[in-house]
C-alpha cells in the first residue's frame, strides 16, 4: 500500500501528531475484525530518522477505552504498546516486532509460554482488579492468544478494544481455549501449557491452589471451546475434544 493509499482518517492523524515532514515509506494491513490496522513505516525528512508504528482507525466504537487502557498499563509496567498519540478516531502507537504466539505455541508448543502467559495475565489483572473485590477485573475481552506477540523475550498484550469489567476466570478460560482449538487440538503438550498458565498466574495473584483453578475453569472454558466450535466449518473433532473433556476423561 503507496502513501496515497494511506486512508484519509489514519494520514489525518499521522499530521497531526506527528512532524509534517514524516514521509511514509510502506503501509500495509494487519488482520482486524472490526477495525482497520495499519503497519506503518516511515521518515522524518529534516532529521532523517525512521519510525515504525501502527495506526488503528476505530470504525466503531471502542477508542476510548483502548486507549486509557494501552496507557494506564503501560504507565504500570504491563508490557503492551507504547501510544504515540491519539486523535478522535485513530491510535498511534510504537510497532511491536516479533511472532505471533498462536503461530509460536501451534508449531514450538513449549511449556515456558504458559509460565509467560499467566504472568501477564495476573500483572494485568493486578492492574485493573476491583479494590472491594479482586476476582472481578478489567477483562482483556478477546483474550486469546493471536493477541499476543513474542518478542524473543517477553509476551506483549494487543488489541483492547473489548475490554470489559468481569470474572478474571472468563479471560483465563478465553487464553487456554485459544490454545487448545487450534491445529494441533489438545495435545499433552498445549494442555501442559494451559496447566503451566493456570499455575502461575494462581502463584502470582495468590487467587487459588492450583487444583481449585483447575475445577473452577471448567465451565468458563468448555464455554469459551463451544464458542469457537459454532464458528468452526466443521467443528466435529472440536467437539469430540469438548465431549471427551466435559466428561472428564480428559484433563487440562
Amino acid at each position: 500500500m503507496s502513501e496515497m493509499n494511506v486512508p484519509w482518517k489514519v494520514r489525518g492523524a499521522l499530521l497531526s501528531l506527528l512532524t509534517e515532514d514524516f514521509l511514509v515509506q510502506e503501509c500495509r494491513r494487519l488482520p482486524s475484525r472490526r477495525n482497520v490496522v495499519l503497519h506503518i513505516t516511515g521518515t522524518h525528512q529534516s532529521t532523517r530518522s525512521t519510525l515504525d508504528i501502527v495506526a488503528k482507525w476505530f470504525k466503531q466504537l471502542g477508542i476510548a477505552v483502548e486507549a486509557q487502557v494501552l496507557r494506564d498499563a503501560y504507565s504500570s509496567g504491563v508490557p503492551v504498546p507504547k501510544i504515540i498519540g491519539t486523535t478522535a478516531h485513530v491510535i498511534l502507537m510504537q510497532y511491536v516486532s516479533g511472532q505471533n504466539l498462536c503461530d509460536l505455541i501451534n508449531s514450538d508448543q513449549d511449556p515456558l509460554y504458559g509460565m509467560m502467559l499467566g504472568q501477564w495475565l495476573a500483572t494485568y489483572h493486578q492492574r485493573f482488579q476491583r479494590e472491594d473485590n479482586p476476582d472481578i477485573v478489567l477483562l482483556k475481552g478477546d483474550a486469546r492468544i493471536r493477541n499476543f506477540i513474542h518478542d524473543g523475550s517477553r509476551i506483549i498484550g494487543v488489541d483492547f478494544e473489548e475490554c470489559t469489567s468481569g470474572y478474571y476466570l472468563k479471560d483465563l478460560a478465553s487464553t487456554c481455549a485459544s490454545i487448545l482449538d487450534t491445529d494441533p487440538l489438545f495435545t499433552p503438550e498445549k494442555r501442559l501449557i494451559c496447566r503451566m498458565l493456570l499455575t502461575n498466574y494462581s502463584r502470582i495473584r495468590g487467587t487459588s491452589d492450583q487444583q481449585r483453578i483447575l475445577e473452577d475453569i471448567i465451565p468458563y472454558l468448555l464455554d469459551a471451546l463451544r464458542e469457537t466450535a459454532t464458528r468452526r466449518r466443521k467443528p466435529s473433532e472440536l467437539l469430540s475434544w469438548i465431549d471427551r473433556y466435559e466428561a472428564g476423561t480428559i484433563q487440562i
